[in-house]
C-alpha cells in the first residue's frame, strides 16, 4: 500500500505569535521582526514535522492511497478536526465520493483521531492507480489557546536556537565581509 500526504493550506495564526517569540528572545522593538518572523516560521515547521501535530488553527490535508487503507485509518497529521471528503476512482475509473454516513471520526485514548468505516459498508473496488483513494481532512486546534503548552515551549526553544544560529551566522558573515573589505584596503607593510 503506497500513500502520499500533502498539505494544501496552512492557516494563520500559528501557536506562537511574534510577540511571544520576541519575549522568549528577550528582544524589544520591531527592528528584527522580519528575522524573528522567519525564525518563528522555521521553528513551527520543524516542531510540526517532528511531532506530526498541526500547530496552527487549521491545516487542509490530503492522504492519497493506491487502494483502500486498513480500517481504522490513522491520520498523519493530528489533531483531526473533521473529514472533508473521501473520494475514490471506481473500477471504471470514474471519480466517486463516499457518503459521510458510511464512516465516522473517532478519538483514540492518546488524543489522536482515526477514521473508521461502518462494519456494514463494503469498500468498493478501485481502479488501479496511485491516487485511487483520497481522504481530505482538516487538522489543527480550535484556537491557539488550545495548542498544548509543551508544543508552544518546543517552538519557542527552537526559535531561540534558530535565531541564535541566524545571528551567529550573520556575525560570522559580517566578520568575514569586514576582513575581505579591510584586506582590500590594507596597504600591508606600507601603512
Amino acid at each position: 500500500m503506497s500513500k502520499v500526504t500533502t498539505i494544501s493550506a496552512k492557516s494563520t495564526p500559528a501557536c506562537v505569535a511574534i510577540d511571544e517569540a520576541k519575549l522568549a528572545l528577550r528582544i524589544d522593538g520591531n527592528d528584527l521582526d522580519t528575522e524573528i518572523s522567519a525564525a518563528l516560521d522555521a521553528a513551527i515547521e520543524s516542531v510540526e514535522l517532528e511531532t506530526h501535530r498541526a500547530l496552527r488553527v487549521s491545516y487542509t490535508v490530503a492522504e492519497i492511497y493506491d487502494g483502500w487503507p486498513c480500517n481504522p485509518v490513522r491520520f498523519d497529521w493530528q489533531p483531526v478536526k473533521s473529514i472533508v471528503s473521501i473520494t475514490y476512482y471506481d473500477s471504471a475509473d470514474a471519480s466517486q465520493t463516499v457518503t459521510a454516513s458510511n464512516y465516522r471520526l473517532l478519538a483514540c485514548t492518546d488524543g489522536a483521531a482515526v477514521l473508521e468505516f461502518d462494519d456494514d459498508y463494503s469498500l468498493p473496488t478501485t481502479a488501479t492507480r496511485r491516487d485511487a483513494v483520497t481522504i481530505n481532512y482538516l487538522a489543527g486546534y480550535a484556537d491557539t489557546a488550545s495548542v498544548p503548552g509543551l508544543a508552544k515551549q518546543a517552538v519557542t526553544l527552537k526559535v531561540r536556537e534558530l535565531f541564535g544560529d541566524l545571528m551567529d551566522r550573520e556575525a560570522k558573515s559580517n566578520t568575514r565581509s569586514l576582513k575581505a573589505i579591510t584586506s582590500q584596503l590594507s596597504w600591508g607593510a606600507y601603512r
